[in-house]
C-alpha cells in the first residue's frame, strides 16, 4: 500500500491521498476494530489507492491479524465493490480462521510449546473481533474460508510466509492450498511471525 501499517489497533498508518498532491503520512484511527467496519473503512483507503496508483501498483501488506485484514479488504474490493485486485498480497502468518473450531486444529496443541501466543487469548482476541452485525464462518471474518477461486482472483499475486512451529500452522497451510500457485514460505520451527524478530536477533 506504499505505506507503514502496525496491526495493533488503533495505530493504522496509512499515506492520505489530497486531491492535487502527493500523498501524506498521517495516522488513521478506525471507529471500531470489529468487521465488518474495519474491512469497510480498509476497503474505502484501497479503492482511494487504486485511483491514485492503480491497482497493479499496490501493494497490500500485513501480519497475523493484519494479514486477515489484508485478506479481507482484497476479498471486499474484489467480490462487493467491483474493485481490480492489488498488484501483491504479502501475508506474514495470517490468522485467517477465526472460527471455534480453528482452536481444536491439531497445530494448536502440538505447536503450543514452541510459540508464543496463548490459545485463551487467541479465542478472546476472535471473539472481541466478531460484532453482532457478523459470524466468524463470514469469509470477511475468516478469509481461509473463501471460496478458492474467489481467493486466487482477489489475490492473484499473493505470497505468504509462516513458521512450521507456530500455533496457527494448519490454517496457514490450508490456506496456502487455496492461494496455490502463490509463493509460499515455510520457516522451520519458527513462531508465529517471526520475520519480525530477524532485526532485534540478527541486527540490520
Amino acid at each position: 500500500l506504499r505505506a507503514v501499517q502496525c496491526n495493533h489497533p488503533p495505530c493504522h498508518y496509512l499515506r492520505t491521498l489530497q486531491k492535487n498532491q502527493p500523498p501524506s503520512l498521517r495516522a488513521f484511527v478506525p471507529q471500531t476494530s470489529q468487521v465488518p467496519t474495519a474491512v469497510d473503512q480498509m476497503t474505502d483507503i484501497y479503492s482511494k489507492f487504486v485511483d491514485y496508483y492503480g491497482a497493479e501498483n499496490v501493494i497490500i501488506a500485513g501480519d497475523s491479524a493484519g494479514g486477515n485484514l489484508c485478506l479481507a479488504t482484497a476479498i471486499n474490493a474484489f467480490v462487493n465493490r467491483g474493485l481490480p485486485p492489488p498488484g501483491g498480497v504479502v501475508l506474514i502468518s495470517p490468522w485467517c480462521d477465526l472460527t471455534a473450531g480453528a482452536i481444536d486444529s491439531p497445530s494448536m496443541a502440538t505447536n503450543a510449546p514452541s510459540d508464543y501466543l496463548p490459545v485463551a487469548l487467541i479465542s478472546r482476541f476472535a471473539e472481541d473481533y466478531v460484532s453482532e452485525q457478523s459470524v466468524s464462518t463470514d469469509p470477511l471474518v475468516s478469509p481461509m474460508l473463501a471460496d478458492a477461486q474467489v481467493l486466487k482472483a482477489a489475490c492473484p499475486n499473493a505470497f505468504l510466509c509462516y513458521g512450521t512451529g507456530e500455533e496457527l500452522l494448519d490454517q496457514n497451510r490450508t490456506l496456502a492450498e487455496k492461494l496455490e500457485p502463490a509463493q509460499v514460505v515455510e520457516l522451520i520451527g519458527m513462531p508465529h511471525v517471526s520475520p519480525l524478530f530477524a532485526t532485534p536477533v540478527y541486527g540490520g
